[in-house]
């Protein structure tokens, strides 16, 4: 799994966005992501880093 952005994910430029990331929507990203977390809300916030079991259930949903 790469990256899921979900709609209206405004990244301001020079951000880094790592791997294996979910961007809940209605996002601005003000500063660079991390690898392997989900974050949510307005401001951003992680909300939490992405366990194993999280990133089998995405790969499986898009089977």
């Amino acid at each position: 799994m790469n990256r899921i952005l979900v709609a209206s994910v405004t990244i301001k430029q020079s951000m880094t966005v790592g791997k294996n990331l979910i961007v809940g929507s209605s996002i601005f990203l003000t500063k660079s992501l991390l690898k392997s977390v989900i974050v949510v809300g307005n401001p951003c916030r992680v909300l939490s880093k992405m366990t194993q079991q999280d990133k089998m259930d995405v790969l499986l949903r898009k089977k």
